[in-house]
């Protein structure tokens, strides 16, 4: 992540008086008030896995956001592999945030591009029809 985004994150994070507790529930505000500064960054605002735009949803294990059908396969994949919550609508730790933070879709996709897995081979998890109406787009 940029040294601007995290230090906006730094600031919000800190303007409760520091985080005593970092697995401590993150307040509704603070929490979109992140999202939306991570989500003015390009490559935040497109799904991982497919590109659909504004994505809504995350996987809290590799720091990436993703739209609602692509969580349902990370969702599927199983909590031991990807961890997803929604960005609007559930309850987020300071550490959770922290790692999409530092993490996010440009980070990930070049972390798998050093490995070898393009994205094309991102894709594969999906099938038949859903991916085909994906790639149509």
């Amino acid at each position: 992540a940029s040294s601007a985004t995290m230090s906006s994150v730094a600031a919000l994070l800190s303007a409760g008086g520091g985080v005593v507790d970092p697995d401590a529930e993150v307040p509704q505000a603070v929490r979109d008030d992140i999202f939306a500064k991570l989500r003015t960054k390009p490559g935040e605002r497109i799904c991982f896995d497919c590109n659909a735009k504004n994505p809504t949803w995350s996987s809290v294990t590799f720091g990436t956001l993703m739209c609602l059908d692509c969580s349902g396969v990370h969702r599927r994949l199983g909590v031991h592999v990807s961890f997803c919550r929604s960005v609007g609508m559930d309850k987020w730790t300071y550490r959770q945030i922290y790692r999409c933070a530092v993490g996010g879709n440009t980070r990930a996709r070049e972390h798998w591009k050093r490995c070898g897995v393009g994205a094309s081979k991102l894709l594969c998890a999906l099938s038949g029809p859903e991916r085909a109406r994906r790639e149509a787009v």
